[in-house]
């Protein structure tokens, strides 16, 4: 791509103008409508599974898949599996247990979003009580599952954590490391299989046949050396493109997930 003419640029007459914070929420208002107004829906079975067993082959899997995605529980358990090529550093992310938080800004990261208050309104543009960010990725070398509860009732504001920038913060009520969860990379030249077993109970989540949910599945992609993102891919909402800006990767837009519908 070539610029001509930027010898002939002259600046233009008139009066300044500031840009405040508003300015920019109402922008970011807009440019979410104007997506949603766009939004084809989407929707996926979670597959009840037997027997279960958390080890990258996908035996148990039925075919349907999102994106190389599949989803599947039973009465205890949620499972993830999910199998794709990556020729940048095949599932890295330099973040540690001591250091978690913002472990989507340093690397790969398989995301889950969910609501699990089926009485959250559909067309809400944030994060309300019982919607979470389920994070699988490597901290410390090892795969893990990061939770991220936005809205705790109760929750003080010295407790919760705020994800700034200059002109913004979101604020994440409750975020933690999921110990009782199984999470297994294997990883093959350019691509790898990931196999996440999480507990009902740490989700606040209690499925059954036929329930609905909205929620969303993707990628936070690393650059070659595993250090830092590049670029987030969801399979449903398309507003998710900004890196480098550490609250717009760490919200929530509900009203642009798609439907979960529990076998």
């Amino acid at each position: 791509m070539e610029l001509h003419g930027l010898d002939t640029l002259k600046r233009l007459e008139g009066e300044s103008f500031n840009v405040t914070a508003e300015h920019v929420l109402l922008a970011q208002k807009m440019r979410q409508e104007q997506v949603r107004s766009k939004l084809v829906p989407k929707e996926y079975t979670i597959s009840k599974l037997k027997d279960f067993v958390a080890d990258t082959k996908d035996q148990e899997w039925p075919r349907d898949q999102i994106n190389g995605f599949k989803l599947g529980y039973d009465q205890t358990h949620l499972y993830v599996y999910y199998h794709e090529r990556d020729d940048k550093a095949v599932f890295a992310n330099a973040a540690t247990r001591s250091n978690f938080a913002e472990c989507f800004k340093s690397g790969d990261v398989v995301d889950l979003m969910l609501q699990t208050d089926t009485n959250a309104p559909a067309d809400r543009m944030q994060a309300a009580q019982g919607d979470i960010r389920l994070s699988l990725t490597m901290l410390d070398g090892e795969p893990a599952a990061v939770l991220y509860d936005y809205v705790v009732s109760g929750t003080p504001e010295h407790r919760a954590i705020s994800f700034s920038s200059p002109w913004r913060s979101v604020r994440v009520d409750e975020a933690k490391i999921l110990d009782d969860a199984q999470v297994n990379v294997t990883r093959q030249q350019d691509y790898f299989i990931l196999e996440a077993s999480i507990p009902l109970a740490s989700l606040h989540l209690k499925p059954h046949s036929g329930l609905k949910l909205r929620g969303d599945v993707g990628r936070v992609l690393s650059d070659q050396t595993g250090t830092t993102r590049i670029d987030r891919i969801y399979w449903s909402n398309p507003d998710t493109r900004v890196v480098s800006d550490i609250p717009s990767e760490t919200q929530l837009q509900p009203n642009l997930w798609g439907t979960f519908i529990f076998e």
